[in-house]
């Protein structure tokens, strides 16, 4: 899935042409949700408002999730991206993880579990910057394995 981060606006946004931001994602239990993540700056094309910036030198992406903010474990986090494309396809991609023990154990019972997401930047002293929150809502998998 592609993911278009306005850093300095702190929000998701569908595309480089804007349109408001993305507040929900809705994923599936046991899956491995594959993300290139685009870090987009506004500009002053009015057709295409927004341009595929890097990263800042020596920072990186880090990903997680919580069933709330006060939660000390994340259900799932991502901590290794990597740079793929450059200019205008500049992206950082990675897979987070929706099959852990934990994500799994708190879905016990239910049929949608909401969750507080975080996309940050950090540096090697593990300062994060440009952070942005966002909800993912996570549903049950069909197919788990041990249908009969």
């Amino acid at each position: 899935m592609n993911i278009f981060w306005d850093i300095q606006g702190q929000q998701l946004i569908p595309g480089l042409n804007g349109g408001g931001a993305i507040t929900l994602y809705t994923v599936v239990l046991r899956d491995v949700w594959p993300v290139s993540l685009y870090l987009c700056a506004e500009q002053s094309n009015i057709n295409v408002p927004y341009a595929v910036s890097a990263i800042t030198s020596g920072h990186a992406v880090k990903f997680g999730a919580k069933s709330a903010l006060t939660a000390t474990t994340y259900l799932s986090e991502q901590a290794t991206w990597t740079s793929a494309g450059s200019g205008s396809t500049q992206r950082y991609e990675a897979s987070i993880p929706l099959d852990g023990a934990a994500l799994i154990a708190a879905m016990t019972g239910l049929m949608a579990l909401d969750l507080i997401a975080e996309f940050t930047t950090r540096d090697a002293d593990g300062n994060e910057y440009l952070s942005t929150q966002f909800n993912i809502t996570v549903v049950p998998d069909v197919i788990t394995g041990s249908e009969s």
